[in-house]
C-alpha cells in the first residue's frame, strides 16, 4: 500500500513541478532556491494530506504561495511603520509578485466547468456553431460553409445557443 502511495506521490510531483516552479518564479523566489521551495512544498503536502486528494493541485499552490510570502517576509527584516513611505514601499514590494488569489482561480475553473457542462448538454448543431464561431473564431460565413448551412442559419443557431447558455447560467452572471 505504501509503495502505491509513493508512486502516486512521485507521479503528482512530476505532474506539478513545472507549474510550481513557474509560480515560485512569479512570486520572486530566486532561481537557485526555487527547487528547495518546491521540495519543501511537497514535503509539507505529504505530511499533512493524503496523496489521493482530488484537490491536490489547489493545495500545492496554496502551500507554495504561503511559502513564497514567508520567504519574502524573511527578506524584509527591518521594522517599519506601515504608514510611513518605507512601510508602504515594503508592503508594495512584498505583494508585487502576487497575482490573483488561488481561490479566484479555483472559482474560475469551477465556472468554466459549469459552462462546459451546459454546452455539452445543448443540441449538437448549437455545439458545432459554438465550436467554430466562439472557440475557433471562424466567421459565420466560414462556419456556414464548413457545416453546409447558410450564414443566416449559422447566426440564428449561435443566437439560440447564447440565449440557452444565458438562461442556464443566469445564477452565475
Amino acid at each position: 500500500m505504501e509503495q502505491k502511495a509513493n508512486e502516486i506521490f512521485r507521479s503528482m510531483y512530476e505532474d506539478y513541478k513545472i507549474q510550481l516552479r513557474t509560480i515560485a518564479r512569479h512570486y520572486g523566489i530566486p532561481y537557485d532556491e526555487i527547487d528547495d521551495e518546491i521540495q519543501e512544498t511537497f514535503t509539507s503536502y505529504y505530511e499533512n494530506y493524503s496523496v489521493d486528494n482530488e484537490k491536490s493541485g489547489c493545495i500545492l499552490v496554496t502551500i507554495l504561495r504561503n511559502r513564497c510570502i514567508d520567504y519574502r517576509r524573511k527578506i524584509h527584516y527591518e521594522t517599519v511603520s506601515a504608514d510611513s513611505d518605507a512601510g508602504r514601499f515594503a508592503i508594495d514590494e512584498i505583494t508585487s509578485g502576487f497575482g490573483r488569489d488561488t481561490a479566484d482561480k479555483v472559482a474560475e475553473l469551477e465556472l468554466y466547468e459549469k459552462v462546459r457542462t451546459c454546452i455539452s448538454e445543448m443540441r449538437s448543431e448549437w455545439q458545432e456553431v459554438i465550436l467554430y464561431c466562439c472557440i475557433l473564431q471562424y466567421t459565420s460565413e466560414e462556419t456556414g460553409d464548413i457545416l453546409g448551412i447558410s450564414s443566416i442559419a449559422c447566426r440564428s443557431r449561435l443566437l439560440r445557443a447564447r440565449e440557452h447558455l444565458r438562461k442556464k447560467m443566469k445564477n452565475y452572471f
